[in-house]
């Protein structure tokens, strides 16, 4: 993986993608960050309800988060590309910075159908861009 600093447009979106833990706990995860720096995080894992937190982040070759309460899940990431999709901007590897054995990375796609249809909420209500 590339660890060069990408370009900061490609992270605003709809992303998800799941984890495993090293027994096979599977966490699935859901990050919508917006152009004004404020995002929304979602994860469960297995078959638990969502929890959700909302707060604002920023990114400076890492992804911080700050949370409105108490976070959910650890709130910097590492950014990291693969070359061959770099341009795209449809994957997105980030990699929570704490200590734990193993710590691997997660590999986020972006949902274009969460994102066509949040631009569908946003004309309904008169808040279309």
């Amino acid at each position: 993986m590339n660890r060069s600093t990408p370009d900061p447009e490609v992270i605003p979106g709809y992303w998800r993608g799941s984890i495993y833990g090293i027994k096979g706990e599977r966490w699935d995860y859901q990050f919508e960050f917006k152009d004004d720096h404020s995002y929304t995080r979602m994860i469960r894992s297995e078959d638990k309800a969502w929890k959700s937190e909302t707060g604002h982040w920023s990114y400076d070759g890492n992804i911080h988060l700050s949370p409105n309460g108490d976070p959910i899940a650890p709130t910097f990431y590492s950014l990291f590309l693969i070359p061959s999709f770099e341009e795209s901007g449809m994957m997105l590897v980030i990699r929570p910075v704490i200590f734990a054995t193993p710590n691997y990375p997660m590999i986020l796609y972006k949902d274009f159908i969460r994102a066509a249809e949040a631009r569908e909420e946003r004309k309904k209500a008169g808040n279309h861009p």
